[in-house]
């Protein structure tokens, strides 16, 4: 594998198409058979839960990194939606290092770290602090040293592409809820707004879906219950935006692509790597969790893709969904 002559290439490829700021085509048909060049490639995983109990957890993150190793399009960058680690600890993080290193990959370079709940404060026992007046736990504040990070919340540009990252920057009481500020909502806003006026699509990544939007997240659900504090404030932001694309994970829930309103964002769950689950009929919330599933991202000078991929049996899932620029 070579991600970095891959990255270069991709840069290339857009500098030689005029760059990739993103300009919507709304007479472009989302089945032209002609997508144009392609400009980038990016995976989304989550739910990794890399920790020394589990050697079901270690292999499936290997697999995943040597399936995506044997694609003909190889990603500039592989974003890791949360829960990256189990409990948080530091022998963790070094685990994580060194299967990326077994892999081909440099878990500082070749990803984009967002912060999960595992990685917010410790969810079993009695570890789950202390928080200081800041928010500020020890599994926080290790998540943001190995992620070589400030703050939980941040944005960057890859390929050209804007990636925006939210995280849990307000306390919150249960360790299975993010909350936000009104700091960090404003500050999304701000940038959904200016990607909106400059033509650009808005990639944005939490770990916690938002509510009734995307499977595992359906009121009854787990993923209903146990999510975002202030999950009403955060959709009617995104609901504002139909460039937004909004990626999550959590619920370990089969991957699942929608825009539920025409007008507003469009809303994927990733599956997970650890424990996915694998097989999911509209109507039912539970199933088998032993599959690893993530999205492939392609994004072309017409059109963006996005497809499922089964790690484990090294093929596409029926997940799949084409958007117009």
């Amino acid at each position: 594998m070579n991600m970095m002559s891959r990255r270069a290439f991709l840069r290339l490829s857009a500098l030689a198409a005029g760059g990739a700021a993103l300009s919507f085509l709304s007479s472009c048909s989302l089945f032209e058979s002609d997508p144009g060049a392609l400009l980038s490639s990016f995976f989304v995983v989550s739910d990794t839960h890399i920790t020394a109990d589990s050697e079901r957890n270690k292999r499936h993150f290997r697999t995943m990194l040597s399936d995506i190793s044997s694609l003909d399009i190889q990603p500039s960058i592989i974003v890791i939606a949360g829960d990256i680690v189990n409990s948080g600890i530091q022998e963790e993080y070094d685990l994580i290092r060194s299967l990326c290193e077994e892999e081909g990959y440099d878990f500082d370079s070749d990803f984009i770290k967002v912060m999960g709940n595992h990685e917010q404060m410790y969810s079993y026992g009695d570890n789950t602090g202390p928080i200081d007046e800041e928010y500020r736990s020890d599994q926080l504040l290790l998540f943001l040293k190995e992620a070589g990070l400030s703050e939980v919340y941040y944005d960057r540009y890859v390929d050209g592409l804007h990636f925006i990252i939210l995280g849990p920057d307000a306390w919150s009481d249960r360790c299975v809820a993010f909350n936000f500020t009104p700091k960090q909502m404003a500050w999304l806003d701000d940038l959904l707004a200016a990607d909106e006026e400059a033509g650009q699509l808005s990639f944005v990544f939490c770990h916690e879906p938002l509510q009734n939007t995307i499977h595992g997240s359906m009121e009854g659900s787990w993923g209903w219950r146990n999510s975002l504090y202030d999950n009403d404030e955060l959709a009617s932001i995104l609901e504002r935006y139909s460039h937004a694309t909004y990626f999550s994970g959590h619920s370990h829930a089969y991957p699942d692509i929608k825009r539920p309103n025409p007008d507003g964002a469009l809303y994927v769950n990733d599956g997970a790597v650890a424990t996915g689950q694998v097989w999911a009929p509209a109507s039912v919330y539970g199933g088998g969790y032993s599959g690893a599933f993530g999205i492939q991202v392609n994004v072309y000078e017409k059109r963006v893709d996005f497809r499922g991929r089964d790690f484990l049996e090294h093929g596409w899932t029926n997940v799949k969904h084409k958007m117009a620029r």
